[in-house]
């Protein structure tokens, strides 16, 4: 599968890349983060999402983190009772 860069057009008309973040939830965004995005109803954006091939979909979300995704997980579960300090 071919991954491209997303663009988003600014408002001058040339395009730019678009930045996506992950947050956990809306707790981990800074105020002004959060009022400036997710709280705007203008900068809001609802996008319909097609799946294209329902299993490959299906398998993603089973097991995000790949083929070897189980024995990383396995090994995690394995060795954090031994960890004393974690920074997240």
């Amino acid at each position: 599968m071919r991954r491209r860069s997303a663009c988003w057009p600014r408002g001058n008309g040339s395009r730019g890349t678009l930045q996506v973040q992950r947050f956990k939830g809306l707790g981990e965004m800074n105020p002004s983060t959060l009022k400036e995005t997710t709280l705007d109803p203008a900068r809001r954006a609802l996008l319909r999402v097609a799946i294209r091939d329902a299993a490959r979909t299906e398998q993603t979300i089973q097991n995000p983190h790949g083929p070897r995704g189980r024995a990383a997980l396995r090994a995690h579960h394995e060795r954090a009772p031994k960890v004393e300090e974690v920074d997240v």
